[in-house]
């Protein structure tokens, strides 16, 4: 099983269970992810430095509330989408979101689309 067929598996699972499920970028951090990656890429903004994240095809599909994991830096900060703001997402519409207070003494803003 490659990195891709994992990940579906495990946000299609996760999405059942009802946990929220992390996504991380690649080494780089780069807000498009792993190359040849499924999904739509956030652009995180805010800070000076940088973080990646992505929502799958199969969360999109599922149309679920998800947590989301930002990666990169030293340090990590999530993201709550409710359901109407993933499926907003699959539909192409443009979605901002804050990131959750998370004690690193600064947020940071993900635009999907």
């Amino acid at each position: 099983m490659d990195r891709r067929e994992f990940l579906a598996r495990a946000g299609l699972v996760a999405t059942w269970a009802l946990v929220p499920v992390s996504l991380s970028s690649c080494s780089d951090d780069s807000p498009s992810g792993p190359s040849g990656a499924d999904g739509v890429a956030g652009v995180v903004t805010g800070g000076d430095h940088t973080h990646g994240v992505r929502i799958s095809d199969v969360q999109l599909q599922a149309g679920s509330a998800v947590t989301l994991t930002l990666t990169g830096s030293v340090h990590t900060h999530t993201v709550d989408l409710s359901s109407q703001q993933v499926s907003d997402i699959a539909d192409g519409l443009e979605v901002v979101q804050g990131t959750n207070p998370d004690g690193t003494g600064h947020l940071h803003t993900v635009t999907f689309n």
